[in-house]
């Protein structure tokens, strides 16, 4: 997508997002496509390890390519991962490539433990804009304790020898992030020894995010709980998340895929953007039928300050990039 062409859908975006459009005359800006639903750690706050999740698998190269040539012509950005970890993949770097090929920005998120030189060096010259490396610790202690399986010492030798590998083929991409969910006191970890240590690991972006519920799927009992909501969910008028068998889900918070809206194995991005599931799922956004959804009454997210009826958590980071 062009700059000219990605402006003019963000504005109409805009428009039929504050006038609650049911039908859009565009197609989706952004995709989620889950290259694996599979991890190889068992972190305290993520519902990966959770047994409701009985189909685990990776996806088929064939399926992703024609996801890709569905939406080469309309999507901004795509994000190569979502319940599991990306790095276990192995056609991982064919994905990115094929995603630069056709002008896509393309972004990958990873607990950076599988980093092998060889998966770096890959990643890198496949042609990826960005990459955000978890870390959620800022020493061993914090890090291992949060990120059950990992081992501290190796991913921060995975993440440094990244930058190296990246520095040495002279690459300016992919842009770099370490994220870091706000489990601490910002304050103190400035001081933190651990914390200063990490960054000296390379030029990079930090990104402190605020915990979330994975609408609703952490709490007691993933009881329905319905609160009074600040916004509107934004995800219906700018995206779509695909997991690895093709299953299309409404939002990339819908960890256990309730909100099911098509099958691109069986259907088109393009059936499945303006059908009656979708048209249904807006029109009970719109009108604050939260209830109807049980991962919608739960989730925390809708609940964060907003700026023109859109949640501000990642506004900033939305706009940045796309600009």
């Amino acid at each position: 997508m062009n700059r000219i062409k990605r402006y003019l859908t963000m504005g109409r975006m805009a428009k039929c997002f504050w006038q609650k459009k049911e039908i859009l005359p565009y197609m989706p800006f952004r995709l989620w496509i889950e290259s694996t639903n599979y991890c190889n750690l068992s972190c305290v706050m993520c519902l990966n390890k959770s047994k409701e999740i009985e189909k685990r698998g990776y996806m088929d190269y064939p399926l992703f390519k024609k996801i890709i040539d569905e939406s080469k012509a309309f999507v901004h950005s795509v994000n190569l991962h979502h319940r599991g970890e990306p790095l276990m993949h192995e056609d991982l770097p064919k994905m990115i490539e094929y995603c630069r090929m056709h002008r896509i920005y393309t972004q990958l998120h990873t607990n950076a433990t599988l980093l092998t030189q060889r998966k770096s060096h890959e990643i890198i010259m496949s042609g990826l804009d960005f990459i955000s490396f978890s870390i959620d610790g800022y020493d061993k202690k914090s890090y291992e304790r949060i990120r059950v399986g990992a081992c501290y010492e190796q991913t921060v030798e995975n993440i440094r020898g990244f930058f190296e590998i990246k520095k040495n083929l002279k690459k300016k991409r992919p842009q770099v992030a370490i994220e870091l969910i706000d489990f601490f006191d910002e304050k103190k970890l400035e001081n933190h020894m651990g914390w200063n240590a990490l960054k000296r690991i390379g030029p990079v972006k930090w990104i402190i995010k605020k915990p979330h519920n994975w609408a609703g799927g952490i709490g007691s009992d993933r009881i329905r709980t319905i609160s009074t909501k600040k916004s509107v969910c934004t995800f219906p008028w700018y995206s779509l998340t695909v997991l690895w068998d093709g299953t299309v889900v409404t939002c990339p918070q819908d960890f256990f895929g309730e909100n099911v809206v098509g099958d691109v194995s069986r259907q088109s991005l393009k059936a499945i953007w303006n059908d009656s599931k979708m048209m249904d799922y807006r029109n009970r956004m719109k009108n604050g039928m939260y209830s109807y959804f049980r991962t919608c009454s739960s989730c925390d997210r809708l609940e964060r300050r907003h700026f023109l009826g859109i949640p501000g958590s990642h506004l900033k980071g939305f706009f940045k990039e796309s600009l």
